[in-house]
């Protein structure tokens, strides 16, 4: 599969390594078509997957990946491919609308995708073990499958869906002398949200920010996902728009012109518009 080679922070174990290289190519027209049909009936961690499936490769195999490959990686690793399938389709320069917790007063910030991608972190290996008081847990992070398992609980109860998530990463807990706990307390369920935000903090991108109107400093979320889906989304009627342009000029398929990415193809109804004194 053509692309380009990026590196995630996290990573996944491969014929007995541990390995961060993964190859991605832009967005083209049938994966616009894709987010902006089929995909919004999706809820948002199964449209990811379904996303990064489709654009995401190992090294060395020129068939994408897979949803089960973009569903197993953590949910960091997964908020660094989205931050680089936005910066190698539309460009590195972005513009987040916050708004002020404190008077609502919105603001725009400059951002761009690539400084938001953090390196490699420091460990290698899937597993983590942390000492919780006199527990010993043994846990890996949240991966987009167990974001997708969640999903069901979401609307009801995000506090359950939380739960969910953490219990399914939770590998084992045990005592003092080494025996699996009958239920697992509470504590652990408060205290391992951070650890995993420690070792995973790709999985949260947060923007600093100060209110112009009341001069407030905060913090803001940036959702990846729902940042690049939007951008998609609300340029459906221009995709549709220069496919029928393409079409009408070039005699172009539908499926040659949804081939192309959003680059070329308003590059190529640049031409067009220009060769006959319209607009693209």
């Amino acid at each position: 599969m053509d692309g380009v080679e990026v590196v995630i922070p996290g990573g996944f174990e491969r014929q007995g390594r541990w390995r961060r290289s993964v190859w991605l190519r832009p967005l083209c027209g049938r994966d616009e078509v894709f987010l902006c049909e089929e995909g919004r009936a999706l809820p948002p961690a199964a449209r990811t997957t379904a996303l990064l499936a489709r654009c995401l490769a190992l090294e060395g195999e020129p068939a994408p990946a897979g949803a089960g490959f973009s569903r197993a990686l953590s949910a960091g690793d997964r908020e660094a491919l989205l931050l680089h399938l936005r910066r190698i389709t539309f460009g590195d320069p972005m513009t987040c609308v916050l708004v002020c917790p404190a008077c609502g007063e919105k603001l725009e910030v400059d951002l761009s995708a690539s400084d938001l991608v953090l390196g490699p972190y420091q460990y290698e290996g899937g597993e983590h073990v942390a000492r919780l008081g006199a527990l010993t847990v043994r846990f890996r992070l949240p991966t987009g499958g167990d974001l997708e398992a969640a999903l069901p609980l979401v609307r009801g109860d995000p506090a359950a869906a939380e739960r969910e998530v953490l219990r399914r990463s939770m590998l084992s807990v045990t005592d003092e002398q080494g025996s699996p706990v009958a239920e697992v307390p509470g504590t652990v369920f408060e205290e391992l949200p951070g650890l995993m935000a420690e070792l995973d903090p790709q999985a949260e991108v947060a923007l600093e920010a100060r209110c112009p109107a009341c001069d407030k400093g905060f913090t803001g979320l940036l959702d990846a996902a729902q940042y690049l889906e939007a951008e998609v989304v609300q340029s459906c009627d221009r995709l549709y728009r220069e496919v029928h342009l393409l079409a009408s000029h070039y005699h172009w398929s539908e499926p040659e012109i949804l081939s192309l990415t959003a680059r070329q193809r308003r590059r190529y109804a640049e031409l067009v518009g220009s060769a006959t004194g319209g607009a693209g």
